[in-house]
C-alpha cells in the first residue's frame, strides 16, 4: 500500500511539473498572438488522472502562483494576479477537470468507445473554460482597467477568437496521446454496466479500444455464458460477473494457464473472507465444500493470429436459491457464511488482487501452481471421464506447469488438456 501511495504521489508530481513547464513554453504566432501549451497539460491531467488528483494538482498550481512563485504565464505570480484579465482561464481549469470526468464517468457511461467520450468531454469543458475565462477577463477590463467602452465582440477578439484553432489543436493532441498511451500510466481500467448481454462479448467486440487489463462487470448479464456453450444464469445484483481483457503478449502466450491462475486468485480471496474447504476443480471452476461457487470462461479474439483473450469470471455472492437444473450443485458466499455481501466491495478488493497476480505471473514469481495443487478438487476423487471417445477411469495426480491435468488412465500416465477430456464426476 505504501509503495502504491508513493507511485501515485510521484505520478501527480510529474503532472504538476508538466503543467508548469507547458506554461513556460510560449509560441508566438504572427501578427501578435501568443499561446502556451498550458491547456494541453490540463487536458492530459483530466484524461489520465482520477478526479481528486486532478483537482489537487490545479489547486497546488494556483496556490504556488498566488504565493509568489512565478508559475503563471509570462513567469508571473503573486496575489495581485487575481486581478489579471487572464486569471479566469487559470481557475477555469477546475471546470476542465470536473466536466471531463462528469462526461466520462457519468453522462457518457453507455458510450462504448473511450476516445469518443474523451473528445466530447474535452470539447464541452473547453467551451465552459471560454465562458469562465471570458466573463472574468471582460469584467476586469471594464471595471478595473478602465476599458468602460469595451464591447462584447471586442472582448471575444481579445480573449477567445484568436486562440480557438490553437486550443482545438491542443485538444486533439491530448486526445491522441490519451488513446495511445493511457495504458502506460493507467495499467488497467474498469467499466461497469447495470445490464449487458455479455461482458465477454462486449470485450471481444471492443478489444481494440481498451487497454490491457481492462475490467468490465455488470449487475446483470442477459446472455451470460459458461464453458462448452452453457448459459450462465443469475439474479440481478446477487452475483459478481466480470471479464478481463488480456492483450499483453507474454500473457497471451500462456493462455491455457490463465483460467487456473484466475481461479487461484478467487480461491485465495474466498479463503480470506472466511470460507472453508475452497478448492480448484481443473480446469476452470472453484468449489466450496464440494459445491461450485465460481466458473471461469476463456475466449480468444482471433484475426489471423490471437489479438486478445477475455477471461470471464462469475462468482455466486448473495444467492440463496438456484432455480435452474445445474449439472453440479451450486453454492454462494452467503450460503456458506450466512452473511450478506456488498458486491462493490468485493470488486474493489478482488480486481487489484487479480492484476497483481497476473503481474507476478509475467515476472515468473507467482506461486499459483503450488497453490492449486494443494487445493486440487479432483485429487483422490473417484473420477470417470470421456477420453479419446471412450469412458475411462482416471486417477488424478497433479496439474502440470503447462496447465495440463496429469493423471493415470489404463495404467499409463497422461497429460490431458481441456479439449481432450470431459468429466462425469
Amino acid at each position: 500500500m505504501q509503495n502504491k501511495t508513493v507511485r501515485m504521489i510521484t505520478r501527480d508530481a510529474m503532472f504538476l511539473a508538466l503543467l508548469i513547464v507547458c506554461t513556460f513554453f510560449t509560441i508566438q504566432v504572427p501578427p501578435a498572438t501568443k499561446f502556451t501549451l498550458q491547456l494541453l497539460a490540463v487536458f492530459l491531467i483530466a484524461n489520465f488522472l482520477p478526479l481528486v488528483d486532478g483537482l489537487i494538482i490545479v489547486t497546488l498550481y494556483i496556490a504556488m502562483g498566488l504565493i509568489g512563485i512565478p508559475v503563471f504565464a509570462g513567469f508571473s505570480g503573486g496575489p495581485a494576479y487575481v486581478a489579471a484579465p487572464t486569471f479566469g482561464f487559470v481557475y477555469g481549469f477546475y471546470f476542465v477537470i470536473l466536466i471531463n470526468h462528469l462526461f466520462n464517468d457519468l453522462l457518457l457511461r453507455r458510450v462504448k468507445i473511450d476516445v469518443v467520450k474523451t473528445v466530447i468531454g474535452s470539447v464541452i469543458s473547453l467551451i465552459v473554460l471560454y465562458i469562465v475565462g471570458f466573463i472574468h477577463g471582460y469584467l476586469i477590463l471594464k471595471n478595473l482597467k478602465g476599458m468602460t467602452t469595451l464591447t462584447f465582440v471586442a472582448g471575444l477578439n481579445i480573449f477567445i477568437i484568436p486562440y480557438i484553432p490553437f486550443d482545438i489543436a491542443k485538444l486533439v493532441v491530448a486526445c491522441l496521446i490519451t488513446s495511445r498511451y493511457m495504458n502506460l500510466l493507467v495499467p488497467y481500467k474498469r467499466r461497469h454496466f447495470d445490464e449487458i448481454n455479455s461482458t465477454n462479448t462486449f470485450l471481444k467486440e471492443n478489444y481494440a479500444f481498451y487497454p490491457n487489463l481492462t475490467f468490465v462487470d455488470a449487475s446483470f448479464q442477459k446472455e451470460g455464458k459458461g464453458r462448452l456453450g452453457r448459459k450462465w444464469d443469475g439474479t440481478k445484483g446477487e452475483a459478481l460477473t466480470f471479464s478481463i481483457l488480456i492483450k499483453d503478449k507474454k500473457l497471451l502466450s500462456k493462455a491455457p494457464l490463465l483460467s487456473l491462475l484466475s481461479g487461484y486468485v478467487v480461491m485465495n480471496y474466498l479463503e480470506s473472507m472466511g470460507l472453508k474447504d475452497v478448492m480448484i476443480k481443473w480446469p476452470n471452476d472453484v468449489y466450496v465444500g464440494g459445491k461450485k461457487i465460481c466458473g471461469i470462461l476463456l475466449e480468444s479474439v482471433v484475426k489471423k493470429d490471437v489479438k486478445a483473450l477475455v477471461i470471464g469470471i462469475g462468482i455466486n455472492v448473495n444467492q440463496t436459491s438456484f432455480e435452474e437444473d445445474f449439472r453440479r450443485t451450486p453454492t454462494s458466499m452467503k450460503l456458506e457464511t450466512n452473511k450478506d455481501y456488498e458486491i462493490k466491495e468485493i470488486r474493489k478488493a478482488l480486481y487489484p488482487l487479480i492484476k497483481e497476480e497476473l503481474k507476478k505471473f509475467v515476472n515468473g514469481s507467482s506461486s499459483y501452481l503450488e497453490g492449486i495443487n494443494s487445493h486440487n478438487f479432483l485429487l483422490g476423487q473417484d473420477c470417470s471421464c470421456v477420453y479419446e471417445g471412450s469412458e475411462k477411469k482416471i486417477v488424478v495426480k497433479e496439474i502440470g506447469e503447462d496447465g495440463s491435468l496429469i493423471g493415470e488412465i489404463d495404467g499409463e500416465e497422461k497429460h490431458i488438456f481441456t479439449d481432450e477430456i470431459s468429466f462425469n464426476h
